[in-house]
């Protein structure tokens, strides 16, 4: 990994964090900027994250309440066939994540979708997979066109319908 210049300006640690988070490769390979937010309620929300670097972006927002575990997240990252956005980490591909999930009263929306992407020597093609519903029963449906696991190892049209008690 590169080396890299943070600056990160927090106020109210450890239970009111608020401020943002700046990080920056020497290199000039790439980027991270972000803001936190906290508030009474316990609330830790994130409303803007950017993750740059050669040749990958990624790119959204999301929270996160301890005391009601529930959350939200919305997220895209974009990735070129030799994208590394961590050391030893190549994810080329597109995908998004969007929606809020909960273990408790809230109902979980969630919906993760891509066309084709390859983690280090896994590769996934065409994967929609939404999970909707109250706690003790979120209906989860997934399917995937095309998985790939090492060289070897490859699936096609996989599906599934199942209910979740989270």
């Amino acid at each position: 990994a590169p080396a890299l210049t943070a600056d990160i300006a927090l106020s109210g640690l450890p239970k009111l964090s608020t401020g943002d988070i700046k990080a920056k490769a020497k290199n000039g390979a790439g980027a991270l900027a972000a803001a936190l937010r906290s508030s009474q309620s316990g609330r830790i929300a994130v409303p803007t994250i950017s993750y740059a670097g050669a040749g990958f972006d990624l790119r959204g927002a999301g929270a996160f309440n301890p005391a009601t575990q529930s959350g939200e997240i919305d997220l895209t990252y974009q990735g070129d066939e030799k994208a590394t956005p961590w050391p030893g980490l190549t994810i080329a591909g597109a995908f998004n994540a969007k929606g809020n999930f909960a273990r408790e009263g809230q109902r979980t929306d969630l919906t993760v979708s891509y066309e084709a992407l390859r983690l280090n020597n896994t590769a996934v093609n065409g994967l929609a997979l939404r999970a909707v519903g109250p706690p003790n029963a979120i209906d989860v449906t997934a399917s995937v066109q095309r998985l790939l696991l090492g060289a070897e190892n490859e699936i096609e049209d996989l599906s599934v319908n199942a209910s979740v008690d989270a």
